[in-house]
């Protein structure tokens, strides 16, 4: 994988982990800003998977195909 490709994925890992620790605390309180919280952890956990989807997506897409050798029956 290239150099940039792993940066982009661990872009997406800590807006993943961002995400998951909004939701844990909108989890601490109760009140219409715990939803609101909540809400927003989501949308960062959805940025951070369709980051790093799209990332595999394209290092997939860049690496040459390297086909087996043909082996002869001799």
């Amino acid at each position: 994988m290239q150099k940039r490709t792993k940066q982009r994925i661990r872009i997406a890992a800590f807006l993943i982990t961002v995400g998951m620790v909004l939701e844990f605390a909108s989890l601490m309180w109760i009140g219409p800003s715990a939803f609101l919280v909540f809400i927003g952890g989501g949308a960062f956990i959805c940025v951070g998977v369709g980051l790093y989807l799209f990332m595999l997506f394209i290092a997939g897409r860049k690496q040459p195909h390297n086909e087996a050798p043909e082996i002869s029956a001799s």
